[in-house]
């Protein structure tokens, strides 16, 4: 009788860092030992693990640039936002995963280099803060009181805390909105720079109070 000797192979846990991606580390949750250290000089993007072991991996973006989503081949998952980095736990089971995490380029920040001079005639206010802040066509355009909902769709982070730099979405300022950029925090104010506020597709800078009801709620989207 012959006797055939059979070996598992163990299975192997792999990353990839996307385009405008910086790293991937992932630790072991059991005792938060690095095995995973790709991207920015780290070479080591594949990692042998035991069945059931449980790796952190945390995601790092470059510079003006965030994290969409995470994708195991079977979910796909929005990253959970810690620092300037996005973790996600992978539990590894009988089979080889590759883990991908997709990242996008933030848009522009247009404060304190403003292309476009106070006073002038730059149209309607969608389009002067495209142009600013170079934020992709399809994350902003049409109807301004819109706006933060397909930037959100487009991956980018939204919330109602003003930041400097940030879009602000006004949805009831009017029967289409209005939008603007947001220069700074100054007490319960919020200073804004936008073009046809008053109808007059002129470029101004403005005070709006911040957390207002009515005319004055605000949406904000985040450079990153």
């Amino acid at each position: 009788m012959t006797w055939a000797a059979v070996f598992e192979e163990s299975p192997m846990l792999s990353v990839t860092v996307g385009e405008h991606g910086k790293k991937i580390e992932g630790r072991l949750v059991s005792n938060n030992q690095l095995v995973i250290n790709c991207g920015d000089g780290g070479t080591d993007c594949s990692e042998v693990v035991e069945t059931g072991t449980k790796i952190s991996l945390t995601a790092v973006s470059n510079p003006g640039c965030s994290l969409i989503q995470w994708d195991n081949g079977i979910l796909q998952q929005a990253g959970t936002h810690i620092g300037n980095g996005y973790s996600l736990i992978e539990e590894i089971g009988n089979e080889h995963k590759n883990v991908t995490a997709t990242f996008r380029q933030g848009f522009r920040d247009a404060v304190g280099n403003f292309r476009r001079n106070i006073l002038e005639d730059d149209g309607q206010c969608v389009v002067y803060v495209r142009e600013e802040t170079d934020i992709p066509y399809p994350a902003f355009h049409g109807q301004a009181k819109d706006c933060h909902i397909l930037a959100a769709a487009a991956g980018f982070r939204t919330g109602s805390v003003p930041e400097p730099s940030a879009i602000v979405v006004f949805p009831n300022m009017s029967a289409d909105g209005h939008v603007g950029i947001s220069i700074e925090v100054d007490g319960d104010y919020l200073v804004v720079r936008d073009s046809n506020y008053s109808d007059d597709e002129i470029i101004n800078t403005r005070m709006i109070k911040i957390y207002g009801v009515g005319a004055n709620t605000a949406h904000y989207i985040y450079r990153d």
